[in-house]
């Protein structure tokens, strides 16, 4: 993936802030966007929804993201209530996913469940760009929070985890890291920005809550149901290998570059 769709990041967040300066930010992104999209025979997009931005006037084809089903392969789910939330904080939406969740959400969930932990993969340097994205020197203790830097293999993390989360507020292009969870077989909960592009129903293969206390009670609800914990988890996984296998995937890819040969 070489270039998101980023004007659909900055729709997101003109019509979240509505101020002068997201829309100025969001005209000069599709404006710059759009016009280098058009100097290409064809532009491989991520889902049929960047298509759709994109407009019938970009030649598209749509390729998924994938994963790698040999190396991210599920393991047996031990019992608790750890969360984990994969976003490198160089990419400032997810520092305003974590913000999101720690101080809207996880307020309305830690005394209800004592034993819930969270492990947050931050990225190298995470500080540097929490303290460039926001307005304090680091992000505010919590004794069962779990703040870690760059991690060379994140596979044991999401074996030791019973939800993932996907707390995003404002995304562009489809998350690989609800891709690599679905391949786990574990249970992940989102927004609809978080899990956009995937085809993915609320309830069936996902949990979705775009509010504070819908994303909490997804979490509350899987926490205290293991038998639906289970069910998402499973019909996630058998999602996965039916549309996002990289063998399926690199097939279209080669046809397509024989096409365009």
């Amino acid at each position: 993936v070489e270039h998101d769709v980023t004007f659909d990041l900055f729709g997101q967040i003109a019509r979240r802030e509505r101020t002068l300066s997201a829309r100025w930010d969001l005209f000069r992104w599709r404006r710059y966007e759009t016009r280098a999209v058009r100097q290409y025979r064809q532009v491989v997009v991520m889902s049929p929804k960047d298509a759709a931005l994109l407009g019938p006037a970009v030649p598209s084809t749509a390729i998924e993201n994938g994963v790698d089903l040999d190396r991210f392969q599920p393991q047996p789910e031990q019992p608790g209530q750890r969360l984990l939330f994969i976003g490198s904080f160089r990419h400032f939406p997810n520092i305003a996913a974590y913000r999101f969740f720690t101080e809207l959400v996880w307020p309305l969930l830690r005394d209800k469940f004592p034993q819930t932990t969270l492990t947050v993969v931050c990225g190298p340097d995470h500080l540097t760009y929490w303290r460039a994205f926001t307005d304090s020197p680091e992000p505010a203790p919590d004794p069962r929070i779990r703040m870690l830097g760059f991690v060379s293999d994140v596979r044991p993390l999401y074996d030791e985890s019973n939800l993932i989360l996907v707390p995003t507020t404002v995304s562009a292009g489809t998350n690989v890291k609800v891709l690599e969870a679905m391949a786990m077989q574990r249970a992940v909960v989102s927004t609809v920005s978080g899990c956009a592009g995937l085809s993915l129903t609320h309830g069936h293969n996902v949990w979705v809550g775009d509010t504070p206390e819908a994303f909490a009670a997804g979490i509350a609800t899987l926490l205290a149901d293991p038998e639906r914990h289970a069910q998402i988890a499973r019909a996630a996984y058998h999602h996965a290998v039916r549309n996002f296998d990289w063998r399926a995937i690199g097939d279209k890819q080669r046809a397509l570059l024989r096409e365009l040969l």
